[in-house]
């Protein structure tokens, strides 16, 4: 068996632990994809706080949620529950997601200046490096909107880009 496979059939039985009430079990899942969680807040809200806190919430509703876990990807799913949680909170602040600078990995300083959605897309496609299909499915959307939604937003970067340079 290889590592890839190992790994699969451990978080395989680890779901199925957490569905049977393990916490221990969905603690382990949470830690393996706390990071990526995480950094879907963070660069949704540009705040570290109020990213810990979708974080937490995302987190704490995966859990609330394990036995309706559709048994796709588990880091899809999760995503799924913190991108969910991010935009409960951009509801009741009433504000929307903080407009702040954030690094975009190609070096430049234009993500925070996207609307949320391409945002969103951009974090998940090109920052963590999910696939177009995993992307579509953690926002409920279809492979062209998807793909429309990361068109436009790269566009918006290099307009961006052009003004600055």
């Amino acid at each position: 068996m290889g590592l890839q496979n190992y790994l699969q059939h451990v978080e395989t039985s680890l779901i199925r632990s957490a569905r049977q009430g393990d916490l221990a079990a969905f603690n382990r899942l949470a830690m393996d994809h706390q990071d990526s969680a995480y950094n879907l807040a963070y660069y949704i809200f540009g705040d570290e706080k109020t990213a810990e806190t979708a974080t937490t919430q995302g987190i704490v509703s995966a859990y609330q949620r394990i036995k309706s876990y559709p048994g796709s990807s588990f880091r899809s799913w999760v995503l799924r529950c913190v991108l969910a949680a991010c935009q409960e909170l951009s509801r009741a602040a009433r504000t929307g997601p903080v407009s702040r600078s954030l690094a975009y990995p190609g070096g430049a300083d234009f993500l925070a200046s996207l609307p949320l959605e391409e945002r969103v897309l951009v974090i998940l496609v090109d920052i963590e490096g999910l696939s177009y299909t995993e992307t579509a499915w953690i926002v409920g959307k279809g492979l062209d909107q998807v793909r429309s939604g990361l068109a436009c937003a790269r566009m918006h970067i290099g307009e961006s880009a052009a003004l600055v340079g």
